[in-house]
């Protein structure tokens, strides 16, 4: 039985994930466990999908609140 309130299950891609920091001009640059950088404001993604599991580093201008979709939608 699948929960919507369990973490993520699918991979998704970090662009649409981080999407709502990103239109603010409140992220800098996040990285994932191996130094891989997605840098917004230069449109580079170093780090394609965040995965289930794995852990991001996330350097913003603001303290911000980052929303995940739920299980049952999808990016």
């Amino acid at each position: 039985m699948e929960h919507d309130w369990l973490f993520r299950q699918e991979p998704a891609q970090i662009a649409a994930v981080l999407a709502d920091v990103t239109q603010t001009n409140n992220l800098i640059i996040a990285k994932d466990y191996m130094g891989n950088a997605y840098l917004p404001e230069w449109d580079f993604n170093g780090i394609g999908n965040m995965m289930p599991g794995r852990g991001y580093q996330l350097k913003v201008v603001l303290d911000d609140v980052l929303y995940f979709l739920s299980n049952s939608e999808s990016y």
